[in-house]
């Protein structure tokens, strides 16, 4: 019985042998509106259209899209697998990951609320909104899905401020981020840290409205997305053709339309 090394597994399981092309694997997770798995908007999630889009670009490349949790995917990154996750926050490549050119720029997290309790907090605490204040303020609860981290500039704040707190609670279970929404838009919690195009997308399957407040602490900070492959030498390979065809993600492609579907203005 022949016995492969697990570089080998990783690029059959990959489809890394494929005969005449080589291959490129999108590795992605259930994250609207980043990825969208079902709903009226399956498929159609930002990032779901920018694959799309390169693979039109791509063809000397044989594309396939595998649905992986994301500690999966940075594992797999990890390992040097020939993979590829679509929608990143642009950094200085490291030791696992190659970062392409940025493929959007978007507003960074912001305070998400309920129209009423938008009122109480933009009264006591104006606009931008200082996060370190408000996390002290034990009158408004905060909720968050358990596990979620919010970068470098929140991340401590919420670490330094939330535990243990009886007005802060993380949540687990099901669709948790939709469902953390749920609770601050009837008002069993008071306000969620998140992107506004995930605030979009529950107020699309939800029909209820929500607010949103900037946040001091980043305020001044944009988000600049990018593809992030392994590194390695067909990571190398992918970015420098990514990187090759991104210039040609003209205005009316479908991922630079979904940009403006679900950010507006923010993208």
């Amino acid at each position: 019985m022949i016995k492969l090394k697990p570089e080998w597994l990783i690029l059959l399981w990959f489809g890394g042998l494929a005969w005449g092309q080589e291959s490129l694997t999108w590795a992605v997770n259930d994250a609207p509106p980043f990825h969208i798995y079902e709903g009226p908007y399956a498929g159609k999630g930002f990032c779901d259209l920018l694959i799309q889009d390169l693979r039109q670009r791509m063809p000397e490349y044989q594309h396939e899209v595998r649905r992986v949790p994301q500690a999966r995917i940075t594992k797999l990154r990890q390992q040097g697998a020939p993979v590829c996750f679509p929608c990143m926050i642009k950094k200085p490549d490291t030791d696992t990951t190659l970062y392409s050119d940025a493929t959007n720029s978007y507003k960074p997290h912001q305070i998400i609320t309920n129209p009423e309790n938008y009122q109480k907090l933009a009264d006591k605490y104006g606009e931008p909104i200082s996060l370190e204040a408000l996390l002290q303020d034990a009158v408004f609860t905060f909720g968050y899905p358990l596990g979620r981290k919010y970068g470098e500039r929140l991340q401590p704040l919420i670490e330094q401020h939330s535990l243990p707190r009886e007005d802060h609670l993380a949540l687990t279970a099901g669709e948790v981020t939709r469902s953390v929404l749920r609770l601050v838009q009837v008002g069993r919690l008071d306000y969620n840290i998140d992107y506004r195009a995930v605030g979009r997308y529950f107020e699309l399957l939800e029909q209820q409205p929500l607010r949103y407040l900037p946040i001091a602490e980043n305020q001044d900070r944009e988000i600049i997305g990018a593809v992030g492959c392994s590194n390695t030498g067909w990571g190398r390979r992918v970015i420098k053709d990514i990187n090759r065809v991104l210039p040609e993600l003209e205005s009316d492609s479908a991922y630079r339309q979904s940009l403006r579907f679900w950010f507006g203005s923010a993208s």
